[in-house]
């Protein structure tokens, strides 16, 4: 609701913008009319004596535009700037916040094995937020309106929206984006079309502006649904039989391996492209299009900090955590020793110089529940014993 109030907002400025304008530049062009030419009652057109210095008393008056007055899109571009920085840097705010929110999201899912799926429900997700507006003011005035869309308020987000979903896929996280409104009668049309207005281009201008916003909040659903080889759903009231295909689409897919050559310390090599060619080219198939090659570090973080945030992770080595006697700490406080229990069985002893080892390296995450703050402690051991030890 805040939205559309402030959607609505911004389209009665950049309206009410264009209508001054236009008043303005006629009004202006009507008394520039009345002003008589500078013809040189002597005849002369050029400086001479007697003559006015060949300058046409119109011009006096500045700039016009193809009316014969002051440029009314010069007017009006001018004035909703503004208006449209304010509203695409808005639309760019809740854009970061989402994007933050799903990568976080997608990083707790690494802990849990296998493909996990991601239901998505939302309006829409800009790949251009302030392209609408700006499509709206230039079909109000048409001159301004390369102007308007190479303005420096428009960002596009693809390429952030392209890294969500290689840290997706990294995860094994397939998202299904689903449109939460649903199939409705246009609402942004209607409420401001309310006011009236004063030419036919108003009607048309607002038809285009939600044709663009439509247009670009579906592009960036339907691009990480289809990049991390999910689907994207508009325009359904019924969402019942949508989801019941969606968990058909959880519990039945193949599974494609390969071992891709190792990126090493190059950054530029970490992103890994896939593509999957079909013998039959009448199916068609969803698959995950690329992943990004994360380290051992990034890989380990992700896993824990799912555990912390779900409670529910893989534990392949089958480690256990174990609690001390209580013992007072400082100020008042109380220190409770945590002990983590790794079977010995489970670890891999290579041969060393001074008989087998295995080493663990231990990261430990630790929340502030009151605060949120979170603090992290690394740290390795070596265990040495024979092979086939146990306990």
């Amino acid at each position: 609701m805040a939205f559309e109030n402030e959607t609505r907002l911004a389209l009665d400025a950049i309206r009410d913008a264009w209508e001054e304008a236009d008043d303005l530049a006629g009004s202006a062009a009507g008394g520039i009319a009345m002003i008589p030419s500078g013809a040189n009652p002597g005849g002369d057109s050029g400086t001479g004596a007697g003559g006015i210095g060949g300058n046409d008393p119109r011009s006096v008056v500045g700039g016009v535009g193809s009316g014969g007055g002051p440029d009314r899109c010069g007017l009006f571009v001018n004035q909703i700037r503004p208006t449209l920085d304010a509203w695409a840097r808005s639309r760019s705010q809740r854009i970061a916040v989402t994007l933050a929110a799903l990568s976080d999201l997608t990083g707790f899912l690494a802990g849990l094995p296998g493909v996990k799926t991601l239901v998505y429900l939302s309006d829409g997700l800009d790949t251009k937020p302030g392209i609408a507006l700006a499509t709206y003011a230039s079909n109000l005035c048409p001159g301004a309106g390369s102007e308007l869309m190479r303005s420096g308020n428009i960002e596009n987000t693809t390429d952030r929206l392209l890294a969500l979903t290689r840290h997706a896929n990294t995860n094994r996280v397939t998202v299904q984006a689903v449109q939460a409104s649903g199939l409705n009668a246009p609402r942004t049309t209607s409420a401001v079309s309310a006011r009236g207005a004063r030419s036919g281009r108003g009607t048309v201008s607002l038809s285009s502006f939600e044709s663009a916003e439509r247009s670009s909040a579906r592009d960036g659903m339907t691009l990480i649904a289809d990049q991390t080889g999910g689907d994207a759903v508009f325009d359904r009231n019924e969402l019942g039989p949508e989801f019941l295909k969606i968990g058909e689409s959880s519990r039945n897919y193949y599974s494609l391996t390969y071992e891709p050559p190792k990126a090493g310390a190059d950054p530029d090599r970490k992103s890994h492209r896939i593509d999957v060619e079909l013998a039959d080219a009448s199916l068609s198939a969803r698959y995950r299009r690329g992943y990004l090659e994360k380290d051992s570090k990034q890989w380990m973080t992700e896993r824990i900090e799912g555990a912390l945030n779900l409670g529910i992770t893989s534990n392949p080595l089958g480690v256990r955590l174990g609690a001390g006697a209580p013992q007072p700490g400082d100020d008042g406080t109380q220190r409770l020793p945590l002990q983590v229990i790794v079977p010995v069985e489970r670890l891999a002893l290579l041969p060393q110089a001074a008989g087998h080892a295995a080493e663990i390296a231990l990261t430990v995450f630790t929340r502030d529940l009151a605060e949120g703050t979170l603090t992290v402690s690394e740290g390795s051991f070596k265990v040495k014993g024979a092979p086939g030890a146990t306990g």
